[in-house]
């Protein structure tokens, strides 16, 4: 088991999750103004779900599906560093 003091921490890079407008948007700028702060980097995420259509009689291709969903998930994500850097 390592221990890590409080110095190591301030280090440490901010993340949040992106998942869309409203809470997490500004969940978003408030890590952004404390990586500026801190003076750290600014790690943002976000995930999408992925339903199962591996099932006989599917009739939607799930390389489809998950090729539309990472690039909604890139365009949120640019949408969002996009307004940060205007603050």
């Amino acid at each position: 088991m390592s221990c890590r003091s409080a110095t190591d921490e301030r280090n440490e890079p901010i993340v949040a999750g992106v998942d869309g407008p409203g809470s997490a948007r500004q969940a978003a700028f408030w890590a952004a103004d404390e990586a500026r702060q801190r003076n750290v980097p600014l790690r943002l995420a976000t995930a999408v779900h992925v339903p199962t259509f591996d099932y006989p009689g599917s009739d939607v291709p799930v390389a489809n599906f998950t090729d539309q969903a990472s690039a909604d998930a890139d365009r949120r994500l640019a949408t969002v560093r996009s307004e940060i850097h205007e603050l």
